[in-house]
């Protein structure tokens, strides 16, 4: 019994610090793709669904090569599948049954032919942004794209966490992803967007560069912070952080305004990756108050947010309709929706994500 807890201390201890500034961005990034997509999309200052949705990636890559880094995997043939299986497992019955509650609430329009049970498979696989017929694919449950694509990026992630060893590879690294993400968008700039047999920029070719590029900015972000960290509890040093992490956001802000219509997408991720790799020191006083319980909570179900938000918002739209209630709308009438994903997603991450997840490990262990 001891020599258990013993263990168990020890993997404790192993674990490294949460980035906790860098976790509340993430949060307030799945927040406005909600707000774009339920309210206010015509009318805002730039495109932030899409810069939100890029940062997301380039974060994501970023965090697994941080907890990952130096800890190699041990590379076998199942390796990939257990480690996408791993995240995956959290999230996969609720987008079932997101997927399922989307094709009720659209049934009106679907007809039941071999073509639409075929895109029903294709969903349910998570294959649906490697088809040309993307748009129709995802007519089910209308942003399974983004789960497909962390899927297809945590399947790779064993093999690319061994890729960066070292402070002069990742940044070699750094350096082709982006010239070849570059490369990439304005070739398809000129007038080739039908090459590819997928929607490029919601498909898995373009989102495992931005993994990427945030998973090979980790050996130099390691490198900086063994010298950074002699000073984490020195006041002046706390202050001008938290002044950093203040400045910051704003900065960005404004460059995505001022740029939104001027630079190419593929741009943005160089600002991107380098706000990701600034705002991940957690020295600053905002990463305390990142890190206090009730902040985490409330953190905690931004992916059953995400996955719940379109089915609430086209649930929410055809039952209003239907009672002919038009005295709510505008600002409070996203409120409504946004209060009801909320309650929605920490009852499920609650009470059921757990319950679900080893229900799912019973069936998988059926087949193996």
């Amino acid at each position: 019994m001891e020599e258990k807890t013993s263990l168990k201390k020890t993997k404790q201890s192993i674990k490294r610090e949460t980035l906790n500034y860098l976790g509340l961005n993430k949060f307030i990034a799945m927040y406005l793709i909600i707000r774009m997509h339920l309210y206010c999309a015509k009318t805002m200052p730039f495109d932030f669904g899409i810069r939100s949705c890029e940062f997301l990636f380039i974060s994501s890559g970023f965090l697994i090569g941080y907890n990952h880094y130096k800890r190699p995997f041990e590379l076998t043939h199942l390796t990939p599948f257990k480690y996408a299986y791993k995240h995956l497992r959290l999230f996969y019955p609720y987008y079932l049954l997101n997927l399922f509650f989307g094709l009720y609430l659209n049934k009106s329009n679907i007809q039941l032919n071999p073509t639409n049970i075929q895109l029903l498979i294709i969903n349910l696989l998570l294959l649906a942004n490697w088809s040309s017929h993307r748009a129709v694919a995802r007519f089910y449950f209308g942003i399974s794209w983004f789960l497909d694509n962390i899927f297809y990026c945590y399947f790779l992630s064993p093999f690319l966490l061994n890729s960066i060893n070292n402070i002069k590879n990742s940044i070699k690294l750094f350096a082709i992803i982006s010239l070849s993400r570059i490369g990439v968008e304005k070739f398809l700039y000129i007038g080739a967007y039908n090459v590819f047999d997928t929607n490029l920029h919601c498909g898995p070719i373009i989102r495992i560069f931005e993994f990427y590029m945030g998973m090979s900015m980790i050996p130099l972000f390691f490198h900086i912070k063994s010298r950074l960290d002699q000073f984490k509890n020195n006041l002046i040093f706390k202050i001008v952080f938290t002044i950093i992490q203040i400045v910051l956001p704003i900065f960005l802000w404004r460059i995505m305004i001022k740029y939104d219509k001027n630079l190419f997408r593929c741009y943005f991720l160089l600002i991107l990756s380098t706000y990701t790799f600034v705002i991940s020191y957690d020295y600053g006083y905002l990463s305390y108050i990142s890190s206090l319980k009730i902040i985490k909570i409330i953190m905690s179900a931004q992916m059953e947010m995400y996955l719940i938000q379109m089915n609430i918002h086209l649930f929410f739209d055809m039952n209003f309709k239907k009672l002919n209630i038009k005295n709510i709308h505008g600002i409070y009438y996203y409120y409504l929706k946004l209060i009801s994903i909320i309650i929605i997603s920490f009852i499920y991450r609650i009470f059921y994500r757990d319950k679900l997840a080893i229900l799912l490990d019973k069936l998988v262990n059926l087949f193996i």
